[in-house]
């Protein structure tokens, strides 16, 4: 394996790459929470060479676009884990859906024990009941519901759509539900983080809502072979992604596994230009 803290060698027999996936939280944005001016930069010179970059994140759509569009106004965001693909305006090009019925056994055994319960629509987000704390922080509080955010008390009742995704929170919340709905894998994906052997949050969806599920669809529907691919991520929902893609980068704090998948590993200083750089597409 390569660490990118210095140029590749050139490789003849390398496919010259044509589409980046880049994950988002601790891969491409820093610890400040934005890209790094030369990062972006870097991105800018190999989109100008006519490479097409993509966003892949665990985030939703609204929480992931200024970000695609900071790096360009054509770049599509495969959001939610890869449950959805949106086009540069926001339109869903393909979704993985979870189906209605897993959805509401998810919130009826929720409701049983009285956890708050997080439902994903395309830009919609709804609690079957108001978080007794910070939802995504149990122990801090209280949740501020951003606008598009609202409690539907009956909202197992009324789910007329399949959801993106279910979420639980919390560390016994988690464990209880793998528990209840362990079993059912295949039918739909329990998809604890950030570490599947002690999570904290478990999102629940349809099995081939998977990153690289998204991204094989997104370089077909673009015509980039799968080895002209380069994907650049740190955790477990990655893996699919970097399993799927022709090059694959492992972003400086990056699980084992997805260590263990790589090619390269992104060098902690540089960051994605440094890679981009190295491997001569930018």
């Amino acid at each position: 394996m390569d660490a990118l803290g210095r140029s590749l060698a050139p490789d003849p027999s390398r496919p010259r790459i044509r589409l980046i996936a880049l994950d988002l939280d601790d891969t491409l944005l820093g610890d400040d929470g934005e890209i790094a001016p030369r990062d972006r930069a870097a991105l800018a010179r190999a989109r100008a060479r006519g490479v097409r970059v993509v966003v892949a994140t665990g985030r939703t759509w609204p929480s992931a676009v200024p970000y695609a569009r900071q790096i360009g106004d054509d770049v599509p965001v495969i959001a939610t884990g890869g449950a959805a693909v949106y086009d540069p305006e926001g339109r869903i090009l393909r979704a993985w859906r979870l189906g209605r019925r897993v959805a509401a056994d998810v919130l009826a055994w929720a409701e049983r024990r009285g956890i708050a319960v997080r439902v994903d629509l395309e830009r919609e987000f709804l609690y079957n009941r108001p978080p007794e704390t910070d939802f995504w922080n149990p122990g801090q509080g209280p949740h501020e519901m951003r606008p598009m955010e609202r409690v539907e008390p009956a909202i197992a009742a009324g789910l007329d759509r399949d959801p993106l995704q279910v979420v639980v929170t919390g560390r016994e919340n988690a464990r209880a539900l793998i528990r209840a709905f362990g079993h059912r894998e295949g039918e739909i994906r329990l998809l604890g983080l950030p570490d599947r052997d002690e999570p904290t949050v478990v999102h629940v969806t349809h099995p081939k809502a998977t990153k690289g599920m998204a991204l094989a669809y997104l370089a077909r529907r673009l015509g980039v072979p799968r080895s002209a691919t380069l994907a650049v991520g740190d955790g477990i929902n990655d893996l699919p992604l970097l399993a799927y893609a022709g090059v694959a980068a492992a972003a400086p704090r990056a699980v084992p596994a997805a260590r263990f998948l790589a090619d390269l590993e992104v060098a902690e200083d540089g960051g994605i230009a440094g890679l981009l750089e190295g491997l001569g597409i930018a």
